[in-house]
């Protein structure tokens, strides 16, 4: 009796499993434990055909470093039924299990957006029901590179720049910054070698570069002026500056890789004749520039001396600080870059005591971005700047070899009774 009972389990064992393996289809095993070591493939089974009915798939990707983080990328043919998720869906958590934190539960025909995990692990779930199958979903996942991985700062007088990988393909999301740093009295010319970025075609144009690109700017990124953006196989033309910074943005996205680009630069001596001088006052005393491009360290604390009254032949003070050092300073943006050949400046008599008030001499400190600052030199020494001598007279001081800036400050270094400035 017993061994007919046991005889009698194992047959309804087989014709479970077998009644299950049939439900389920002879289709590929699906889950697994993943390195991102190397970037991989995952699939719901069958795609891009119909997935089968009844699966529960559970994938652990880990990167090798626990500093490291892994990106999953689906492509965007997407197709599970879409009943609010409930039956068939595909659950992301951002750790090696489903207890993880919910990085996001998707199912529909729209890809969901590229998913980052906080750490080196990522775990996803696929789950379907008996009815309504689709295609399901294929993703790429690796190493999400940030933007400090791929990015450099060149300062030598030449220098190759790559785009990461190259000759070979570049990865994938890319956010990559190529910064050249050139000395004050140097100019840098950038021209292409070779030029192979995924392209934007339009009928009977160029497109405007919306997968991959390469943005090249004149100063930091998103900061001075933007040169071109590049993407295709049509190489960019031969590129000068005279900013100080010369700056590559790359960005890839998930999808086409190509084999990307390689730039040579030259760092050469400025042909601005120290003679060259301009005449045109940029707006302080007109109004033109306005209020919010004049800005200081600090403001003396009563606000009858604010940065905006820092204005030539202003009738109502001036500018001054809330303490006289030489740590204060007053500044004005430009909102574009421009050749800055003089710098005027004149006092104040107080409305309230009579009293004279007047900067002696100063430095001035040039920006392209308002974060890099550089002390004018002439010769190897900071330049010290005579000024006024009383509170009225207007003085101008050319500047012995002019600077392109879009930030100037002027740095009082010594004074009369007190800083007191109008620019």
């Amino acid at each position: 009796m017993d061994l007919f009972l046991w005889l009698f389990g194992c047959l309804l064992a087989f014709l479970w499993s077998s009644t299950v393996k049939g439900e389920e289809g002879a289709s590929e095993p699906c889950g697994g434990y993943l390195d991102a070591t190397n970037a991989g493939y995952i699939t719901t089974p069958g795609y891009p055909l119909e997935y089968p009915p009844h699966q529960n798939c559970r994938w652990v990707i880990t990167a090798p470093e626990a500093s490291q983080r892994i990106v999953l990328n689906f492509n965007p043919h997407f197709e599970i039924e879409k009943l609010d998720c409930r039956y068939d869906y595909v659950e992301i958590h951002d750790g090696n299990s489903d207890s993880a934190d919910l990085l996001g539960k998707h199912c529909s025909n729209i890809a969901p957006a590229p998913i980052i995990s906080s750490g080196p692990s990522i775990h996803i779930k696929f789950v379907s029901d008996y009815a309504h199958q689709g295609a399901g979903f294929s993703l790429r996942y690796e190493i999400y590179k940030t933007g400090s991985d791929c990015s450099r700062n060149f300062t030598s007088p030449s220098g190759l720049i790559e785009s990461p990988g190259f000759p070979d393909k570049y990865p994938h999301n890319l956010e990559c910054s190529f910064i050249i740093v050139v000395p004050p009295s140097m100019d840098v010319t950038l021209a292409f070698l070779t030029f192979d970025l995924e392209n934007d075609p339009l009928p009977g144009g160029d497109g405007d570069c919306k997968y991959d690109w390469l943005e090249v700017w004149d100063g930091l990124p998103g900061v001075g002026p933007l040169i071109g953006r590049y993407c295709g196989t049509r190489v960019p033309p031969e590129i000068h500056s005279s900013t100080g910074i010369l700056s590559l943005s790359f960005h890839t996205d998930m999808a086409v890789a190509k084999d990307g680009f390689s730039a040579r630069y030259n760092m050469t001596h400025k042909e601005v004749s120290e003679t060259f001088h301009c005449s045109n006052p940029f707006g302080m005393e007109t109004g033109k520039i306005t209020d919010d491009q004049i800005s200081a360290s600090s403001s003396f604390y009563d606000e009858r001396w604010l940065p905006r009254q820092a204005r030539l032949n202003f009738n109502d003070n001036g500018w001054t600080p809330n303490e006289d050092s030489n740590r204060e300073y007053i500044q004005v943006d430009l909102h574009t870059l421009k050749v800055v050949t003089g710098i005027a400046t004149q006092g104040a008599i107080s409305k309230e005591t009579q009293k004279a008030y007047y900067v002696t001499t100063f430095k001035l400190e040039v920006s392209t971005n308002g974060e890099d600052w550089m002390v004018y030199r002439h010769g190897k020494n900071h330049k010290v700047f005579h000024a006024n001598t009383d509170a009225t007279e207007v003085v101008l001081n050319r500047i012995p070899q002019p600077v392109l800036a879009r930030f100037v400050r002027i740095r009082p270094q010594t004074w009369k009774n007190g800083i007191r400035a109008a620019v």
